[in-house]
């Protein structure tokens, strides 16, 4: 295994550098740094000759070099979904969200995901997605260089199985804060799954800058409210899991007491993830205490301990395959050869009953792929419904002044998650004073008055009132259409 790595960000203004060696026992961080870039992340020899001029001035020489990508270029999101039955199309259903929130086109992207399930009615995705001329941009970069690529992750994904264990802001649950240059995320992570994963657009630049419309200043307050109503929803939505602190990752020499100021606005104790906190982990220089290297840390520190991240790009870049390309191509010939003689010699000696048996083979492959498709279809129609409710909800709820602090999404989800086996959600409205109407078809009255009492138990409902009950006529059953009024919490 390679001993000595230099392991490099790609961010959006800037690239990130740590030359790592790992010795008997330990690893020692021997250079770090960033530098700002004069170059687009696609113009031809530009990394290179940034990657020649470090190893130059650095005198350095590694065996073999790791990327990770933080730039806008990386497009991550997430998606939620409500029912069981789209779960076995999560392909699918991802690709409809990345045409959702990007102009760009799936069939350009690599795309990577993983399901974390939240209870037994729902499940998160987590997904990241790079276009692959930007992959194959990276790969022609590198090669040149005769340097062996060793790892190609995307932060913050990466993180989720690679952060320190002894830092005191994580226990059982794990929660981080990563601040990038222009957004920012916050995790919370319970047995190695995805509780908590929120995405904001403000970061560093605008912090530190401010914008054209704001001041740092406005732009902190904002921002910090944010993050404090989506925690104080997550913890109120899941009162069994406790959040003893929060981990953040940002560039300190930028704005050096944000965690102080973000500790008083969310109320809970921020612990600063520096690189010493690592396990067996020698820092050389002052410099290297910048938590903003952590990401580079981990993913080293991924590689040489063996555990594989969940959102590795790797296998898409030519460059890893070719080096194991002729002893693979060697086996995989003579499997071949091997498997083609056992066909041919099996249909030689008995081609009518292997011509039948493959008949009824290739006809329940068919039946199968019939009805994968129709649940396909299904699924995908189920989650775009569950769109458009979202969207019309969140559109009555941005100009309703009782409701404007709202997370719309988790009162969304919240009253989806009330819903009793044989219901649909019909519609959801908010009339002028802030109060909520839901409707909902029910195929059974059974135990209605007790399912109305616990919309009591969302964090954001002060009472509860029951409309009268409208019997419905069908061609296929009978059901009924339910009714009710919300009245949120008063501030």
């Amino acid at each position: 295994m390679d001993q000595k790595i230099l392991s490099i960000e790609l961010a959006d203004r800037c690239i990130r550098y740590l030359y790592l060696e790992k010795e008997q026992n330990s690893y020692k961080i021997i250079r770090s740094g960033q530098s700002q870039i004069s170059f687009s992340y696609s113009e031809s020899g530009a990394l290179t000759k940034a990657i020649q001029s470090l190893l130059e001035n650095e005198k350095i020489h590694p065996q073999a070099i790791s990327i990770l990508l933080s730039s806008q270029d990386v497009l991550i999101g997430q998606v939620v979904l409500p029912e069981n039955s789209a779960r076995n199309n999560e392909q699918a259903i991802v690709t409809e969200e990345i045409r959702k929130i990007s102009s760009k086109d799936p069939h350009d992207l690599e795309i990577v995901f993983c399901s974390y399930p939240i209870n037994d009615e729902s499940t998160r995705i987590v997904f990241s997605a790079v276009s692959k001329s930007f992959l194959k941009w990276i790969d022609e970069e590198v090669s040149r260089l005769k340097i062996p690529l060793k790892g190609l992750d995307v932060s913050p994904c990466h993180l989720k199985d690679a952060l320190p264990g002894s830092s005191p802001a994580f226990s059982d649950t794990m929660a981080y804060l990563v601040i990038q240059e222009e957004k920012s995320f916050l995790a919370v992570i319970q047995a190695g799954a995805y509780r908590l994963f929120y995405l904001s657009t403000v970061g560093m630049s605008l912090l530190s800058s401010g914008s054209s419309e704001k001041s740092p200043k406005d732009l902190y307050v904002q921002w910090a409210d944010e993050l404090k109503r989506v925690l104080d929803a997550f913890l109120a939505k899941n009162p069994a899991i406790a959040i003893p602190g929060v981990g953040m990752i940002w560039d300190k020499a930028i704005l050096s007491d944000l965690d102080q100021r973000l500790a008083k606005s969310l109320g809970i104790e921020v612990d600063v993830l520096y690189l010493k906190k690592f396990k067996d982990v020698k820092i050389t220089e002052e410099s290297q205490m910048n938590p903003v290297f952590v990401p580079l840390l981990s993913m080293m520190l991924g590689y040489w301990r063996g555990s594989k991240s969940d959102f590795s790009f790797y296998r898409f870049v030519k460059s890893s395959q070719d080096q194991k390309a002729f002893p693979m191509i060697i086996v995989i010939s003579f499997l071949t050869i091997l498997f083609a003689a056992w066909v041919l010699g099996t249909i030689f000696l008995n081609r009518r009953s292997h011509k039948i048996f493959y008949q009824q083979e290739i006809k329940a492959i068919q039946s199968q792929m019939d009805i994968l498709e129709k649940d396909q279809q299904q699924s995908l129609d189920e989650y775009r419904q569950s769109v458009i409710d979202r969207d019309h909800l969140g559109q009555q709820l941005s100009s309703m002044a009782p409701l404007e602090k709202m997370a719309w999404g988790e009162m969304f989800d919240g009253i989806r998650s009330q819903l009793l086996d044989g219901m649909r959600l019909e519609d959801i409205k908010v009339n002028s004073e802030g109060k909520v109407f839901v409707h909902v078809r029910a195929v059974s009255l059974t135990g209605i008055e007790s399912w109305v009492e616990s919309f009591k138990s969302l964090s954001w409902v002060n009472e509860v009132a029951l409309e009268p009950v409208k019997e419905l006529e069908d061609e296929e059953k009978k059901s009924w259409l339910i009714g009710m009024m919300l009245t949120p919490m008063k501030e």
